[in-house]
């Protein structure tokens, strides 16, 4: 795609994402005779769909055969208002008085149900719980417990309908409609025929017991995240834009720099060479210099043990050691322990040779008689 078209492009997405969402939500109804109703209330059109439960699991049935409505209608990009049939939740009426105001009547509504729920043995943190006023009209003829919610003639209370869902069915219903991909945006119940609901109330979220909606902001999730997905890519192109800048300054910098180190006359080249020779040599001189200071004067001591000899001693090794300021390990045998000693004295006495006392390391006598003995003499001074 040239540059061009991918600039229209971008700006055609843009365009449609800062485009206001349609608001206009879809009314669908799970009927207990196992189909599900789904109505159009901007193009007044409505059709049905048949539902089985996936293995006795109603909620993916419900969720597999809705999908299949919305893609045959082409309903795909619509939210959904999903009302739940009325037998999955624990229902009762209740009367309140009148005037009350829409939070007064959920408060008070919401706690008639849960006193209900913890006297029948149940935790009311379990369900969720939402209610609906009973329209006056005297045509309706849904039953709660055996009481018909409509036929009433008392005006001095205000009828309630109470019920409660369990949390985990709503969660599978929620789960199952977003493995389907379904944009549902509430879940409610009533136990009004669902031609009430479609007809008037419901498609303002009124005249059912709502268990869960959507935030009523109703952002526009795709085009929020094409539009965070736009600026993004904007940002990377700056930052792509900024880094090559940086990369061709220093690029150019580094061939100035070559260039004026090629335009060195050659003087100053050859000094910096002689000037590394110099420094070169100095460090092996002073290295030699070290060297030359740590070094022991073997030879002096060879000619000087090989006078240290005594009558009845012999030597079989000779070994130099060169850690802790020099040493040396002597190996031989003595006729007896007698002349051992007198060997050992002369170094004893040598103290300006052999500034410490020597150290027998093993003496042993063999089988002949003769004394195999490890001598140590240090020429470190003793600290």
């Amino acid at each position: 795609m040239p540059m061009s078209g991918k600039v229209s492009y971008i700006k055609d997405r843009i365009q449609q994402c800062l485009r206001p969402p349609n608001p206009a939500a879809l009314q669908v109804s799970v009927n207990a005779n196992g189909t599900i109703t789904g109505a159009d209330s901007v193009a007044e059109k409505s059709c049905e769909a048949v539902w089985q439960a996936v293995d006795k699991r109603e909620e993916e049935g419900i969720a597999a055969a809705l999908a299949g409505l919305l893609a045959r209608e082409e309903w795909q990009a619509r939210p959904v208002r999903l009302l739940l049939p009325a037998d999955w939740c624990m229902a009762r009426l209740t009367e309140l008085p009148p005037g009350l105001q829409e939070a007064e009547r959920q408060e008070a509504a919401y706690w008639e149900m849960a006193d209900s729920l913890q006297e029948s043995g149940m935790d009311a943190a379990q369900f969720a719980i939402a209610s609906m006023t009973l329209p006056q009209e005297a045509d309706t003829t849904a039953k709660v417990d055996g009481r018909v919610a409509g036929q009433h003639d008392q005006r001095s209370s205000c009828r309630v309908w109470l019920a409660a869902l369990p949390q985990e069915r709503l969660q599978a219903v929620r789960q199952a409609m977003a493995e389907a991909d379904i944009h549902v945006v509430q879940l409610a119940a009533s136990p009004l025929p669902p031609e009430n609901w479609q007809a008037g109330a419901g498609r303002e979220g009124r005249g059912c017991a709502i268990f869960w909606q959507q935030d009523t902001a109703n952002w526009p999730r795709r085009r929020l995240i094409w539009l965070v997905a736009a600026a993004v890519l904007l940002c990377c192109g700056f930052w792509l834009g900024a880094d090559l800048c940086d990369y061709y300054q220093a690029h150019t910098a580094a061939q100035q720099a070559r260039q004026q180190l090629a335009a060195l006359d050659t003087d100053k080249k050859a000094m910096a060479v002689r000037q590394g020779v110099e420094a070169r040599v100095h460090a092996k001189t002073r290295q030699l210099s070290q060297l030359t200071a740590e070094r022991q004067p073997w030879y002096a001591v060879l000619v000087h043990c090989g006078t240290m000899t005594t009558d009845g001693v012999w030597l079989d090794k000779l070994q130099l050691r060169q850690e802790k300021g020099g040493s040396i390990s002597l190996q031989g045998e003595a006729q007896s322990y007698e002349a051992l000693s007198a060997y050992l004295a002369r170094f004893e006495q040598d103290k300006d040779f052999f500034p410490q006392v020597p150290l027998l390391e093993e003496a042993k006598q063999g089988d002949a008689g003769q004394i195999a003995f490890r001598l140590r003499l240090s020429l470190a001074e003793e600290k």
